[in-house]
């Protein structure tokens, strides 16, 4: 992605602080739905902007192309390339909107590298938290013998009972004796699941693991049951994963 230059200029909004970090003036923008095939191009000449109140509130990132009018992205969107969200010194929720336009590395380096400069100004660790969309279907995949997991084979071999549970909880079929994956199950299971779960970051499965990894990221601790949406639980059993950027 181009670089952004240290200019910004900013516009008041439905009292929220949207700040457009430019590219050079010199990029041959063109328009987003006449070049949507040409990926490459739509990812250098798109535009960094802050959407929030303050660089160190709540706020979001946004890749948006240069010439979507930044008042329509805020209404819709879907006109959005990409985005991150950050409260403070954490950032969070990295998203690819616009899915052809390549990976998460790819469309939200940027978004990051921006978030990572407001984190910082405060003077508190940067932070991250990352989804691990995709871990239930991983550890599935190593009960049925289709992926090599050392931490599921260990927990099988020496601690049947976690197993029992976290096998329950990556596919979301009761243990024995039980009628629901409750909270009993997430109980017992929660060391063996955040093993499994560290094991995943470290083989570098996940878009948003690997985005954090690729700005520096070092995996500091995996936070059981982060999100108990119903949505989440199916994909990665409500774990997620914070970094520290050092």
């Amino acid at each position: 992605m181009a670089s952004i230059s240290t200019r910004t200029s900013s516009m008041k909004k439905a009292a929220s602080l949207i700040v457009r970090l430019h590219l050079p003036e010199s990029s041959p923008y063109r328009s987003f739905f006449a070049s949507s095939t040409d990926h490459t191009s739509l990812l250098e000449n798109a535009v960094i902007h802050r959407i929030g109140e303050s660089a160190y509130g709540t706020r979001e990132y946004a890749l948006i192309p240069a010439d979507i009018p930044l008042e329509l992205a805020v209404k819709d969107s879907k006109l959005k390339l990409a985005s991150i969200h950050a409260s403070k010194n954490i950032l969070f929720g990295a998203k690819v909107i616009t899915k052809s336009i390549g990976s998460m590395e790819e469309a939200c380096s940027g978004l990051v590298n921006a978030a990572l400069e407001d984190a910082a100004s405060q003077g508190e660790q940067p932070q991250g938290i990352a989804a691990l969309n995709g871990l239930c279907d991983w550890v599935s995949r190593g009960i049925e013998g289709k992926e090599d997991i050392a931490t599921l084979e260990k927990l099988q071999e020496k601690d049947p009972e976690t197993y029992e549970a976290v096998v329950a909880i990556a596919t979301g079929v009761p243990r024995k004796s039980h009628t629901v994956v409750g909270m009993g199950t997430f109980r017992d299971g929660q060391y063996g699941w955040g093993e499994l779960a560290k094991e995943f970051v470290a083989t570098g499965l996940g878009d948003e693991v690997r985005l954090y990894q690729s700005k520096g990221g070092e995996l500091v601790n995996i936070e059981h049951l982060a999100d108990h949406s119903e949505d989440y639980i199916k994909s990665a059993g409500g774990a997620m994963a914070r970094f520290f950027f050092l």
